[in-house]
């Protein structure tokens, strides 16, 4: 018994060090994204704007797609299915989008304090407690990563430059659209390549569009880069007042 009772007080004590120490556990407030977004004002630390947010991403998403099919002559007629007519469009774009902006607050509310029911309920015995912390710490490692961000980006400019390259064939220079295996690698190289801001010059956007997505990936790259360098001064800087 004594014994016992030795082990739920280190255990208690454990986890009492821990939940001082443990922020708010969030899958949302952190990395580049976060950060580039409360920048623009379009979320605080505590991801309220929600209505900015939906404003801006359903537009930044759906207004493109208008912009194309404008130049294209596609907006009334000239397919079977015109794109102001295009119903299942609309519907991600203007109504899945901002349900999904929603839930990601719902979320964030709902999952902020579960690690810490964990603890305080003292459902993670003291055996368990490094691999818990550890899963913990990796989580929050993955959520503030920004490889991860980079990869999301350049394969989201990636379909773009697709679809940019389909709707106007001669829109990228040294890049063929037609259905062959080379096409993804050729999209994924130009997207990383105008990300990273190296612009080798091989393939080349002509078409307006196509150059105006080159330059949005391009300061997004460079936005990245300055987040990356800012977190770390902030680490520095809070490293040096604890020494």
């Amino acid at each position: 018994m004594r014994a016992q009772a030795r082990a739920i007080s280190r255990t208690s004590k454990s986890v009492d060090r821990f939940l001082r120490d443990l922020p708010d556990f969030s899958l949302v407030l952190g990395g580049p994204v976060f950060q580039l977004l409360r920048g623009a004002h379009l979320t605080d630390d505590a991801l309220e704007l929600v209505n900015q947010r939906i404003i801006f991403i359903s537009l930044f998403t759906w207004l493109p797609l208008l912009v194309l099919s404008t130049l294209a002559g596609t907006v009334f007629d000239g397919i079977s299915v015109p794109f102001l007519f295009d119903v299942e469009v609309h519907v991600r774009f203007l109504v899945v989008i901002p349900l999904l902006i929603g839930a990601e607050l719902v979320v964030h509310r709902r999952m902020r304090f579960v690690v810490r029911q964990f603890l305080e309920r003292q459902l993670i015995p003291e055996s368990a407690m490094g691999r818990f912390k550890a899963a913990i710490t990796s989580v929050f490692r993955l959520r503030n990563s920004v490889l991860a961000e980079v990869l999301l980006f350049a394969t989201a400019f990636a379909t773009l430059y697709i679809f940019v390259g389909l709707s106007f064939p001669d829109a990228f220079k040294g890049i063929s659209f037609d259905d062959n295996a080379g096409l993804a690698s050729s999209v994924f190289y130009l997207s990383f390549v105008t990300l990273t801001s190296t612009g080798y010059g091989d393939l080349v956007a002509v078409h307006p569009i196509a150059r105006s997505l080159c330059n949005l990936e391009s300061v997004i790259g460079v936005l990245f880069a300055a987040t990356l360098l800012a977190r770390l001064v902030t680490l520095e800087m809070r490293e040096g007042r604890k020494h």
